[in-house]
């Protein structure tokens, strides 16, 4: 069975836990924006999306005595509760892979317990991903410096086979179920540092100049774009174009600029993202 690491509890079939459900891992559902046609057959579809993933847990705490079932009962409920907000959920095939998910719970853990001398209880967890997709716990990394376009590799400051560097493209193999955004860092000096997407032709512009120690970090998530810089805090004004995504497969991602020197530097950083575990 399946392994859940959650607000720094652990939760697995051991001498006091089993559990016997788990639901919301594998299949999404679906959001679909339609409209039936008037006078005719059919209707239209105009988008569909996934939905946020539920996952639930299902399982029963026991022990030999009142003190120390009582001890794991307050346990389980303190590190599923709604206070500690959203949080990372790894979770653990019994073949030893790993996946990740930022989760909520949604309401109080409900428990099941039976009158009389019985130290046991049944136990459910509701979890509301509001990202619906499971991450892969391996990082891609790899940066790009502005040069020529010689051709020659730059290394990466943690080299992995999935990201390649060469001139001043770096090259993302996105081998995940579906498309997701990269973490994205540039480092003056540098003027109008400009990032594009070489299979679209999407790109987007930081119009600023960043000094020496200054940086941007671009990122999104379901709350939105985010634009910061580490000396002004909030950059988005400077931003202009199309935060793209990396799509299934080969991305040539290339950084270019107005001006720069040698210190100017794009650094990426990817994870595969997966429909089920």
């Amino acid at each position: 069975m399946y392994q859940f690491n959650f607000n720094n509890f652990t939760l697995q079939v051991d001498a006091n836990h089993v559990i016997d459900m788990v639901d919301g891992l594998d299949g999404l559902d679906v959001r679909t924006s339609s409209d039936p046609l008037t006078g005719q057959d059919g209707g239209n579809i105009w988008a569909q999306n996934y939905a946020m993933r539920t996952i639930t847990i299902g399982g029963s705490l026991f022990s030999t005595d009142f003190t120390s079932y009582y001890v794991l009962r307050d346990q389980l409920l303190n590190a599923f509760t709604i206070k500690v907000g959203r949080q990372l959920l790894t979770i653990t095939r019994p073949d030893g892979v790993q996946k990740l998910i930022y989760a909520k719970v949604n309401g109080r853990v409900q428990l099941q317990e039976t009158s009389g001398e019985v130290m046991e209880a049944k136990f459910q967890i509701l979890l509301t991903c509001e990202n619906p997709f499971l991450i892969d716990t391996v990082t891609q990394t790899g940066s790009a410096l502005i040069t020529s376009g010689s051709g020659t590799p730059i290394l990466s400051v943690v080299p992995t086979p999935m990201i390649q560097m060469q001139g001043n493209e770096v090259i993302i193999t996105n081998n995940g179920d579906v498309a997701g955004y990269a973490n994205m860092t540039i480092y003056g000096n540098i003027t109008n540092a400009t990032v594009t997407k070489m299979q679209t032709g999407e790109h987007f512009t930081i119009t600023d100049t960043l000094v020496d120690g200054e940086t941007v970090n671009l990122y999104k998530n379901t709350q939105g774009l985010f634009v910061v810089n580490n000396l002004s805090g909030n950059a988005f004004s400077t931003f202009g174009g199309v935060f793209f995504t990396i799509e299934p497969g080969v991305n040539n991602i290339r950084f270019t600029a107005a001006n720069s020197d040698s210190q100017a530097l794009l650094k990426v950083t990817f994870n595969n993202l997966y429909l089920g575990m």
